[in-house]
């Protein structure tokens, strides 16, 4: 009886040490598929690298239970999708295959790049943000009316991701040097970077894509042919220079692998469900948008193009509540548990 005693108390303390363990489920669909800690904590240092944040800076920006809960529950929406996705066999699709092959290399080396542009480098000084928010005043209606206090973690995010822009540039440049990689537009094999050829015409279909798009402002064509180019180029050298520093098989490059192969099927099954489901945009539509295109960056462009841009806002907008929609379904129609203290801890 006594050994017996001794072995429930054993258990109640090994159970009661685990609750804050790794593999401790933080949320669990249809009393099957789990989130764990673990698969919190690594997606939420994924989320922090991106942002350019220091440890420090996450936890004052996103350290509450609130915002630790809104976190959860984005990663469930996800996974309800991505199961929807595995249902369909979507990653078995050659096609999705391929998009999650680029889109898992380009993460990869994206990442790898914020390792070596974050931490102090990232450090924005209060002077910085109100320049730019006094900057952001000028260009934008109402520009006046707007507090700094209000919008002060926004500025900080937008600087950052300047500074990030450009000291990116900075690591291509000097990666070109390194693997001693020129850009050349007009031949056909515009660069060629570990074997790998950048092809002219890779660079057109991007930039077609683009212009399809209404992404390319009128009269910069040239010069969005050369970032293009430059980032297809950078993307190459980046994976030269990630895999020779090991990062692929790091922690970090594992998880950003797996959350860009989890993204790519995401956006797949919600392009499939979204598309019979959006309707042609109308003259009527474009017009009610028409007041804001100051808003938008965009009343002083030409009369097309201003209504270019407006008609792809209003299919975005509609892509969004139809997006809503499906995953308010999915929340209804599955079981979905929660433990919020677990990641609260």
């Amino acid at each position: 009886m006594r050994k017996n005693g001794m072995f429930l108390v054993c258990a109640l303390a090994l159970a009661f040490l685990s609750c804050g363990a790794d593999d401790a489920w933080v949320a669990r669909i249809n009393g099957k598929q789990k989130i764990t800690l673990q698969d919190y904590r690594e997606e939420f240092n994924v989320f922090a690298r991106k942002s350019g944040l220091s440890k420090d800076d996450v936890t004052r920006f996103y350290g509450s239970d609130d915002e630790k809960l809104a976190f959860l529950n984005k990663m469930i929406e996800k996974e309800l999708i991505y199961l929807e996705a595995l249902t369909m066999k979507l990653d078995t699709n050659k096609t999705v295959i391929t998009a999650i092959n680029e889109q898992c290399a380009s993460q990869v080396v994206q990442y790898y790049a914020l390792s070596l542009v974050g931490g102090s480098n990232m450090i924005i000084s209060d002077a910085e943000k109100r320049a730019a928010f006094d900057e952001m005043k000028g260009r934008i209606p109402n520009g006046a009316a707007i507090r700094y206090e209000d919008v002060k973690r926004q500025i900080e995010s937008l600087v950052q991701q300047k500074k990030m822009t450009e000291m990116y540039r900075t690591i291509i440049e000097s990666a070109k040097k390194e693997f001693n990689v020129t850009v050349d537009l007009s031949k056909d094999t515009i660069a060629e970077v570990g074997g790998v050829k950048i092809l002219r015409s890779m660079v057109e279909d991007k930039i077609q894509k683009l212009e399809d798009n209404g992404l390319i402002p009128p009269g910069n064509r040239d010069r969005v042919r050369l970032d293009v180019a430059n980032d297809l180029v950078g993307t190459e050298l980046l994976k030269l220079k990630s895999k020779k520093a090991g990062y692929w098989e790091t922690p970090e490059g594992k998880t950003v692998y797996r959350l860009a192969k989890k993204q790519v099927l995401v956006e797949e099954y919600l392009l499939q469900r979204m598309k019979p489901l959006i309707k042609e945009t109308t003259d009527a539509e474009i017009d009610r948008m028409g007041d804001y295109a100051a808003q938008y960056g965009i009343a002083n462009l030409p009369y097309t193009e201003q209504r270019k841009r407006l008609a792809m806002i209003v299919k975005q907008g509609k892509m969004q509540r139809i997006q809503e929609y499906i995953v308010k379904t999915l929340i209804e129609e599955n079981r979905i548990e929660k433990k919020a203290e677990v990641i609260r801890e």
